[in-house]
């Protein structure tokens, strides 16, 4: 998770103030988003543990790039991983999406 929605360094290293956060996707074709509060305050956790079995969004949209292949393994994750990588989700501090 942290390694996708994280904006990196010129080195490649997570920027600590942007874990989470959202950044430019690493494969170069658009905008990983922010999975803090800050974007997904109003997510309820089932919300967020079926977009990680589905890829459907609350807001009636789909996963895209890399993360559908993302939901493509947790699809297989039993349902209590998926509750709680979305609770863990849900306890993140709010961020700022950092501008690219």
């Amino acid at each position: 998770m942290r390694e996708c929605h994280s904006s990196r360094n010129i080195f490649g290293a997570i920027k600590p103030k942007t874990r989470f956060a959202g950044g430019t996707d690493p494969e170069g074709v658009g905008y990983i988003p922010n999975i803090t509060p800050e974007r997904l305050g109003d997510w309820k956790p089932e919300e967020i543990a079926e977009v990680l079995k589905t890829g459907a969004t609350p807001n009636h949209g789909r996963v895209g790039s890399s993360m559908a292949d993302v939901v493509t393994n947790t699809a297989m994750l039993p349902q209590s991983d998926r509750d709680a990588i979305a609770v863990y989700i849900k306890s993140l501090p709010r961020a700022n999406t950092p501008q690219p």
